[in-house]
């Protein structure tokens, strides 16, 4: 009987001995990822710190598209359609920051992204013109009334979301002579 005891209890030690050797081996291993992500972080810092330091010769804006700068309802099927539109949105934003600046592309971006999401999107409704004659400036898709209404929207203290000022337009939207009926 005490023989049998002793085996328990020398099987009941092994196991804790492979247990601690286990838990030394995970340790060391935790260490290492605790002390490549703390490598990882410093080098981060040290980039961060060297860009904040070094003079830009260029501001690069970044112009989500497609699902990255709206989720789609996709019952109603707008995935496909906005991810194209804000496609050539942003072609056209990259074309005006080149001809008249950045700030005047960020503009121009945020106002058809503001058109976008006030939709309806659905066939016949008036928010897109007919598809012969588009190209990557957003006046030759968006019906004229759909421009109108949301640079009404801008102007409209009532519109709550959408209020924006008038300075929020772009200057060669304010400029257009569009006839909206039925939009506002």
């Amino acid at each position: 009987e005490a023989a049998r005891e002793r085996e328990v209890v020398e099987a009941r030690l092994e196991a804790c001995r492979r247990s601690i050797t286990e838990l030394e081996v995970k340790r060391k291993v935790q260490a290492g990822f605790v002390e490549a992500t703390e490598a990882r972080q410093r080098e981060w810092r040290e980039r961060v710190e060297a860009a904040a330091g070094a003079e830009l010769a260029h501001r690069l804006p970044v112009f989500p598209v497609g699902d990255a700068i709206l989720e789609p309802f996709w019952p109603q099927g707008l995935g496909s359609n906005r991810g194209f539109h804000s496609a050539l949105d942003a072609v056209w934003a990259a074309h005006v920051a080149a001809e008249a600046g950045l700030d005047e592309a960020l503009l121009e971006r945020h106002f058809w992204y503001d058109l976008m999401l006030q939709g309806p999107w659905n066939p016949g409704t008036g928010l897109l013109k007919p598809a012969e004659g588009w190209c990557a400036d957003p006046v030759s898709r968006y019906a004229d009334g759909a421009i109108v209404r949301t640079k009404h929207n801008y102007c409209n203290p009532q519109s709550k979301r959408l209020f924006r000022g008038e300075g929020a337009t772009p200057a060669r939207i304010r400029a257009l002579d569009l006839k909206g009926a039925g939009f506002l």
